[in-house]
């Protein structure tokens, strides 16, 4: 899992800050021809969040984001947020599906695959 830390809390912020983080990851794809602005992308299909522990504005957090799961054209991220305590605050998973610019899935290609740290 990548780690993210932040000194302070602000609870949609932190949910951009994972969002940008799953982006900086992928980012490396869309330089590909088959992944141009405009003409297609990653969007969110499934998003879902358990919390477990109570946050306040100012509270220190890691964020952590990694990959659980690379399908056909699909990626599931996992994610956990942690107090300063290393105790988990929150946790959940997000699904993307690489699709074309006509909204269609696309098939993730092995070159893609190895980037992502995953094989078919």
């Amino acid at each position: 899992m990548w780690r993210y830390r932040r000194q302070r809390l602000d609870a949609f912020p932190e949910c951009i800050q994972i969002h940008r983080g799953r982006r900086t990851l992928v980012s490396p794809l869309s330089r590909n021809p088959g992944i141009l602005p405009g003409k297609g992308g990653w969007p969110r299909v499934k998003v879902s969040c358990d919390y477990k522990r109570p946050l306040q504005c100012g509270d220190k957090i890691e964020t952590l984001l990694g990959i659980s799961r690379v399908g056909a054209s699909s990626i599931t991220w996992d994610f956990q947020v942690k107090n300063a305590a290393g105790e988990i605050a929150a946790f959940g998973s997000m699904t993307t599906v690489r699709v074309d610019h006509l909204g269609r899935p696309s098939v993730i290609s092995e070159s893609d695959r190895q980037q992502l740290g995953a094989s078919s």
